[in-house]
């Protein structure tokens, strides 16, 4: 009566176990990066020591489907720094996109949360 007893309790746990809702035959919706990313507008000028105005400015346009965004990114600096940072990102507007700006090559890296 006792082996009974457990096979029944096993029973239940089976049949609690987590299960899925999506059908196999239901289409993938997740968002997928197919096209590159656009850069235009890249400008970066470095001032003369102790001239005001460095700085490096460009516009970052996504154009994959569910993922589009246009942004402006730039970094000022004041009088006797440099724009020029390959250690730290900075934010773009909106701040789904960053860079870093190493003075010969820009890094850019892009978040956002995908639904699916």
């Amino acid at each position: 009566m006792l082996f009974i007893i457990a096979i029944l309790a096993l029973l239940s746990l089976a049949s609690a176990a987590p299960t899925s809702t999506v059908s196999s035959s239901a289409p993938c919706t997740a968002l997928v990066e197919n096209e590159a990313w656009i850069i235009t507008n890249l400008t970066s000028f470095e001032a003369a020591s102790g001239h005001d105005g460095s700085f490096v400015s460009f516009h970052f346009c996504d154009t994959n489907r569910g993922l589009e965004l246009d942004a402006e990114c730039s970094r000022t600096v004041s009088a006797g720094e440099s724009c020029i940072d390959p250690d730290n990102y900075y934010a773009c507007e909106g701040n789904q996109v960053r860079f870093i700006y190493s003075g010969t090559s820009l890094r850019i890296e892009r978040s956002y949360v995908d639904d699916w």
